[in-house]
């Protein structure tokens, strides 16, 4: 308290596996933000916005205990943040479904107009590390964090200590019912994300992507709803952007995929989902793609799991095992 001088918080790095918490940055964090289009990124942006407008007082009283700022003063750091970040919310939807940018216009390099290139822009592979002062715990945390997450680009922030109080509140829950707000309004955000995923419809797909819809709209129990970006794991899949969605109320689950390497006729991917209770993940059954990559896959796993804690992708032989034995290819927790 900066008047008073009584302690309010306290602010402590004890524990704090950092190195961990980089890995999954740059491993987890970044394949799922790159798997996602500017639009997706930009609707995760405005959820992000609804909660933390939700919560403006409460930032108010942090600000005016921890800072001793009048409210007027107070709304330029707390308001101009939470504005940041809609306005790049905004701007990722103009930008669409696309998952690059081009950079400038085709250069022609040789007589052949045929033989021109053409840069783009892509997303950064790694983290973006924001060291930010301790005067705007908010807009200097959203100013920095909003570009970079739209982009494609993990965070990690280290705040100014003094008043690291805000900007932890801004990245954490206040109680279980903001929990269940956010956890109701991201499940929407993943929802969409899925669907605009989807290159290729099958019927089958259509009417289980509906149904998840469906659940989404109308059940009060969104949070069991869950989404998972994988990650490539092998050379040859680090273009391939795959989507799981698993319901497990109905012991069910969605994959889209697109940039999947086709492969020989002798072998089949093998979805596996690994939940603790078993020994081994258990079969979410085989399949192929064909030469584009592409493909809407409902999955079913053949024992019930009561916990899906990760999904992979394995290569296995024609027909797969009932034991994963070829090399997992994708995985994401």
């Amino acid at each position: 308290d900066p008047v008073l001088g009584t302690p309010l918080v306290r602010v402590d790095a004890t524990g704090l596996d950092l190195a961990a918490g980089f890995a999954f940055a740059r491993d987890t964090g970044g394949a799922a933000l790159r798997a996602l289009s500017y639009r997706d990124r930009a609707a995760m942006l405005a959820a992000a916005v609804k909660v933390l407008q939700a919560h403006r007082d409460a930032y108010y009283e942090i600000a005016t205990a921890n800072s001793g700022t009048v409210k007027n003063d107070s709304a330029v750091d707390i308001d101009g943040g939470i504005f940041t970040l809609g306005t790049y919310a905004k701007l990722g939807e103009s930008l669409g479904d696309r998952h690059h940018l081009v950079d400038a216009d085709m250069v022609r390099l040789g007589k052949d107009p045929l033989f021109q290139s053409q840069h783009v822009l892509v997303p950064t592979r790694g983290v973006a590390l924001l060291i930010n002062a301790f005067n705007f715990p908010s807009w200097g945390l959203w100013e920095k964090a909003a570009p970079a997450l739209l982009s494609g680009v993990p965070v990690i922030v280290k705040p100014g200590t003094a008043t690291a109080w805000l900007t932890q509140q801004f990245v954490t829950l206040r109680n279980e019912n903001a929990a269940l707000r956010t956890e109701r309004q991201l499940a929407e955000v993943a929802y969409h994300m899925a669907q605009n995923q989807l290159s290729e419809r099958s019927l089958l797909a259509e009417k289980m992507i509906s149904s998840l819809g469906e659940k989404l709209r109308h059940s009060e129990d969104l949070a069991r709803l869950k989404v998972t970006a994988l990650a490539s794991l092998a050379g040859n899949t680090s273009e391939a952007q795959v989507i799981a969605v698993w319901d497990p109320e109905q012991q069910n689950g969605l994959l889209t995929m697109e940039k999947l390497p086709a492969i020989a006729d002798t072998q089949d991917y093998q979805i596996w989902v690994v939940d603790p209770a078993y020994p081994n993940p258990v079969d979410g059954g085989v399949f192929h793609v064909g030469r584009d990559g592409r493909i809407v896959l409902p999955f079913k796993p053949a024992q019930p799991v009561a916990h899906a804690v990760a999904f992979a992708i394995s290569l296995e032989k024609k027909g797969g095992v009932p034991k994963a034995e070829g090399p997992i290819v994708l995985l994401g927790k």
